[in-house]
């Protein structure tokens, strides 16, 4: 939980504002992938968080001057790959609703 806690306090600091939300973007990620590497998440769940990573690969990449052609290439494979996992808008919908189910059972059993 360290790294979720760490995000939340950067998120919470205003000064140096995009430096701060950077940081916390960094910690909420190592999370993330702690709970992947715990087998916390679910299949749809591990799935998207590879997604997000590949994304946020391929801005890192674009974002940097001095990235290698060889990078940029990889960067423009990896953004191909991300548009063609691009979900379906009724199975993102069915997707949100089994999460709403979820979240809803679980409230139930909770109570």
């Amino acid at each position: 939980m360290a790294p979720y806690y760490e995000a939340d306090v950067l998120f919470r600091i205003m000064d140096k504002r995009d430096e701060r939300v950077n940081m916390a973007h960094v910690f909420y990620l190592e999370y993330l992938k702690m709970l992947n590497h715990y087998g916390v998440l679910e299949k749809d769940q591990a799935k998207a968080l590879k997604k997000i990573f590949k994304s946020h690969k391929v801005d890192a990449i674009r974002s940097r001057k001095d990235a290698s052609i060889e990078e940029i290439k990889e960067a423009e494979e990896l953004f191909a790959e991300i548009q063609a996992l691009k979900q379906n808008p009724y199975e993102d919908r069915e997707s949100k609703i089994a999460e709403f189910k979820l979240k809803k059972l679980i409230q139930e059993q909770m109570d």
